[in-house]
């Protein structure tokens, strides 16, 4: 976002508004020929814009992280039978793949 922030090219909106590029897509398959492109909407990103873009990657993956790790836990919880088949299995690979 950065490289995007300072390069001498414009960044569009369409390189953020996946509707827009399937809709164009769709479009020109359709009407190749016959129908011209949407303007673009020329916008450079800020400081603030690239600081937001980059909170919403972190707290995105966070969250879904989070979410799996703690579905998963609660799954093994649950389940005493996998929870020792997945505990034989994290020790057999490590004392095959342990370097000491």
């Amino acid at each position: 976002m950065v490289d995007a922030q300072s390069s001498g090219n414009d960044v569009t909106m369409e390189h953020f508004d996946m509707v827009n590029q399937a809709e164009v897509c769709i479009k020109k398959s359709e009407t190749a020929a016959s129908k011209a492109l949407p303007k673009k909407q020329q916008k450079r990103l800020s400081d603030d814009e690239i600081a937001g873009q980059a909170s919403l990657f972190l707290i995105a993956g966070y969250e879904t992280t989070n979410s799996t790790l703690s579905f998963a836990t609660y799954l093994l919880a649950t389940n005493p039978n996998c929870q020792e088949k997945l505990l034989q299995e994290v020790d057999e690979f490590f004392s095959k793949h342990l370097v000491e």
